[in-house]
């Protein structure tokens, strides 16, 4: 009799510890996004016979779709089974220029999956599409919508698609900056004309993966009326970054703009973060608009803090703006985008630069700009304090031990405005002041 029992599992253990296992297993993967490695699955599946049925239990389709034929296959498949519409979690479908027919009937024969969570349509040409297509998609509801390289000819063919689709993540993608997975040298501009409406109750997520020269061209019509927006994320791209042009200083305002409160144009009143991204060859420059809903605040800073540095400055400024500017590269420019995004009217202004010996070069990095500009009452009203932060390297770190110079009493020297409208911290913070770093680290060595 026992021996029996020790037969009905692997190891003399009940099926049911077995199972338990492959689900704990499952689960890690999927909700916490660790990769199994490949044919981890499949080795599961072939331990033995009675594990066979709880490894399909998790089983998960992802297909991708090229033409008429495997839509017409897939269709099949899914259709054979009342389980397999159910496991169905990603949807593919990438269009092509000799067969297109396909693509619109697409959502009306895969319109049973219910827990889809991501449908990704590459290289749609919208503009071949009659009005239908927006309605037909309109039946699927995933919980994120990918458009990667859309083609058209108004923006309206495309806003039409993605308002009509009911998700609450949307991402546009017409230039992919890391093209390990997805390369296409020969893409082109969306020379798209008309405006740029999005229109959607359900949409709480937004990217835009652009050009600036594309960004350039919607910004003067685009509107945003979506209640539950809570994220936009711009990515951009150009070639090189200069002096700020007019039309680019239009750009960075209107950018500002979504996020002021009270427009009338962009009824978003869930917006509680703005990303912005733009590289130029080695040189990148971010800024981060953020806000808490309850407080009405925004901020200016410029790199990842930890959750309990956040919390910390929740309890200090319960009523700040937040908006987080980084800068690898010229401060030049980033000085021209703090002065067109000033009317957000932040409380706190955190700047991260990075650099190398010169960074500290008052003539080079442009200190009196910044100073200049943050340091201006009319610009920056609610301005109460500036806190600046340097990624330098080991020749800076060793001079300022050296000289033993903190860190605040080089931001005086080099912000002398900002010290004297009282805008800059009184004391360092312990982890970007070398001297003081050194200091403590000198102390916990010193024997007792």
């Amino acid at each position: 009799m026992q021996s029996g029992q020790a037969s009905d599992g692997l190891g003399g253990l009940p099926i049911e510890i077995w199972e338990y296992v492959i689900d704990l297993v499952m689960l890690t993967e999927n909700h916490t996004h660790i990769q199994l490695l490949e044919g981890d699955f499949q080795a599961l599946s072939l331990v033995c016979r009675s594990w066979l049925p709880r490894c399909r239990f998790h089983l998960r389709l992802q297909p991708t779709l090229y033409t008429s034929q495997d839509l017409t296959s897939f269709t099949s498949y899914v259709r054979s089974s009342p389980i397999l519409p159910l496991r169905v979690i990603r949807l593919g479908l990438f269009s092509s220029s000799e067969d297109t027919g396909w693509f619109a009937t697409a959502p009306l024969l895969l319109s049973t999956l219910p827990n889809l969570s991501l449908l990704h349509l590459y290289d749609p040409n919208l503009s071949q599409y009659h009005y239908g297509l927006s309605k037909h998609f309109s039946i699927l509801r995933p919980g994120c919508l990918l458009v990667q390289y859309p083609r058209c000819e108004l923006w309206s063919q495309l806003t039409n698609l993605i308002n009509a689709v009911r998700t609450p993540n949307i991402s546009i993608i017409t230039h992919d900056y890391d093209s390990r997975r997805y390369y296409k040298p020969d893409l082109h501009y969306i020379q798209a004309i008309g405006p740029f409406i999005l229109k959607s109750r359900t949409v709480q997520e937004l990217k835009l993966q652009l050009s600036w020269e594309e960004l350039a061209a919607m910004f003067p019509t685009w509107r945003f009326n979506a209640p539950l927006l809570k994220t936009l994320e711009i990515w951009m791209k150009s070639e090189s970054l200069d002096v700020l042009t007019p039309k680019d200083r239009l750009v960075w305002a209107s950018i500002g703009r979504i996020f002021h409160p009270g427009d009338s144009r962009h009824p978003v009143p869930l917006l509680s973060t703005v990303d912005l991204f733009r590289f130029f060859g080695d040189d990148d420059l971010s800024v981060v608009l953020t806000k808490t809903l309850k407080d009405s605040t925004r901020d200016i800073t410029g790199d990842t803090r930890s959750d309990d540095q956040e919390a910390e400055d929740g309890a200090a400024y319960p009523e700040t703006r937040q908006l987080r500017l980084t800068c690898h590269g010229w401060a030049e420019y980033a000085t021209s985008v703090l002065s067109c995004i000033a009317p957000c009217d932040p409380h706190i202004v955190d700047l991260c630069f990075d650099g190398d010996r010169g960074i500290f070069d008052s003539g080079r990095w442009h200190w009196s700009l910044v100073d200049s500009v943050l340091s201006n009452p009319q610009r920056f009203i609610s301005l109460h304090t500036v806190r600046i932060k340097f990624n330098y390297d080991k020749t800076v770190n060793t001079g300022l031990i050296q000289l033993k110079r903190c860190i605040m009493d080089v931001a005086r020297r080099l912000l002398p405005k900002c010290a004297e409208r009282d805008i800059l911290p009184r004391l360092c913070s312990v982890d970007n002041c070398p001297y003081h770093r050194d200091v403590i680290v000198k102390e916990m060595s010193r024997p007792q």
